[in-house]
Protein backbone atom coordinates (compact mmCIF):
# COMPACT_ATOMS: atom_id res chain seq x y z
CA UNK A 1 0.00 0.00 0.00
CA UNK A 2 2.66 2.39 0.74
CA UNK A 3 4.12 2.37 -3.19
CA UNK A 4 -0.09 3.30 -3.76
CA UNK A 5 0.23 6.18 -1.07
CA UNK A 6 3.65 7.36 -2.55
CA UNK A 7 2.41 7.72 -6.34
CA UNK A 8 -0.72 9.49 -4.43
CA UNK A 9 1.21 11.97 -2.77
CA UNK A 10 3.43 13.09 -6.26
CA UNK A 11 0.52 13.35 -8.11
CA UNK A 12 -1.38 15.69 -5.76
CA UNK A 13 2.25 17.83 -5.44
CA UNK A 14 2.02 17.88 -9.47
CA UNK A 15 -1.64 19.30 -9.38
CA UNK A 16 -0.87 21.51 -6.32
CA UNK A 17 1.91 22.86 -8.27
CA UNK A 18 -0.51 23.12 -11.68
CA UNK A 19 -2.81 25.57 -9.56
CA UNK A 20 -0.07 27.57 -8.37
CA UNK A 21 0.81 28.64 -11.94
Amino acid sequence: MSIVKEEHKATLRKWHEELQE
